[in-house]
């Protein structure tokens, strides 16, 4: 939120019912977007993008709360991405992250937001000479459900794809 490419923000809420944009801190990045906020346990994980004075490619960005939106903290991961999505999966945060390829997919796993460890995720179907695009990603029944969009330079197809947590 904020105007979207140069003031990111957050919406929070204490009680599910008053809520309030919080500006955060782009550093000394000239751009930045936050796409999603998610909790687990008493953590708040804003997670999108930042863009460097000069730069032509964004570079993959979360910023970390753990006084209910108060206070953030950035953290840019290094490389550049096509495109992410977060979710909360129990007790822990899920980044899944397609690579600039538009064909490989890598799994981000993190109890606090601060350490991650990363998997590679097959994609179902995907042979030479098609891309993949990442839609949405969310939990349900013990795995990350994946819409993703299967394309070749003639045809497309959305499908659904599961990844046992």
């Amino acid at each position: 939120t904020g105007d979207g490419l140069t003031d990111p923000a957050a919406w929070v809420s204490r009680d599910g019912r008053t809520w309030r944009l919080v500006p955060l801190h782009r550093g000394d990045y000239v751009r930045a977007r936050v796409s999603d906020v998610q909790r687990v346990r008493g953590v708040l994980l804003a997670s999108g993008w930042v863009l460097a004075k000069g730069g032509t490619r964004t570079t993959r960005a979360v910023w970390r709360s753990t006084d209910d939106g108060e206070h953030w903290k950035l953290a840019a991961f290094g490389g550049t991405f096509a495109e992410s999505r977060t979710a909360a999966g129990g007790a822990e945060f899920l980044q899944l992250v397609l690579a600039d390829d538009h064909r490989t997919l890598t799994l981000w796993r993190s109890a606090d937001g601060l350490a991650w460890t990363q998997s590679p995720v097959a994609v179902d179907g995907l042979a030479d000479g098609m891309e993949v695009s990442l839609n949405d990603a969310l939990v349900h029944d013990g795995a990350l459900q994946l819409l993703l969009t299967v394309q070749n330079r003639l045809d497309a197809v959305t499908v659904v794809q599961r990844v046992p947590l």
